[in-house]
């Protein structure tokens, strides 16, 4: 039984977004950069174009860069036994994905990548920015059949590229 009800207004919450230059979609929220001074590029994960955004303590700018383009990809990590797929991007500045194993292994943060973790933490040393805890292994072009849930391991390995998961180095 529900006692002592009450009116209530809701909570209204504002985020704030660049919106892309090339095609006007929704980008990623700014909020966390919004009031610093720095310059930045983005690409846009509904058509691929690049951005270029500057910010000013408070005050942002965008405007295109043309001639760089992003494109999904399938991304394969791995921390001993345990392999993550991840949605990457290919770059049309770096079209082999040479510098995906220095992106993975030590310039981001684990929390960047995978969507709704809020910390990643390595127990043994209590370190709560591990860069480099997974292991780059390879990039593929995307593919939308890695949203089938039921895929078989065989499926899901050659879909990524590889023979079988358990050929993989540890």
């Amino acid at each position: 039984m529900i006692t002592d009800m009450a009116e209530i207004q809701p909570v209204y919450e504002t985020k704030r977004y660049s919106v892309c230059p090339w095609c006007n979609s929704k980008g990623s929220p700014v909020d966390h950069l919004i009031d610093g001074k720095f310059d930045t590029t983005w690409y846009c994960d509904r058509c691929g174009e690049s951005y270029a955004l500057k910010f000013d303590h408070g005050r942002m700018w965008i405007g295109k860069v043309p001639g760089r383009r992003s494109e999904k990809t399938l991304v394969l990590l791995r921390h001993g036994s345990i392999g993550l797929i991840v949605e990457g991007l290919k770059h049309s500045e770096d079209p082999t994905c040479s510098g995906n194993a220095y992106f993975y292994n030590e310039h981001t943060c684990p929390t960047n990548y995978l969507k709704y973790v809020k910390r990643v933490i390595d127990l043994k040393t209590g370190d709560t920015d591990p860069h480099g805890i997974f292991q780059y292994v390879c990039t593929r072009p995307y593919d939308e059949r890695i949203e089938d849930l039921n895929l078989s391991d065989e499926e899901l390995a050659k879909l990524i590229g590889v023979t079988t998961f358990l050929a993989l180095p540890a």
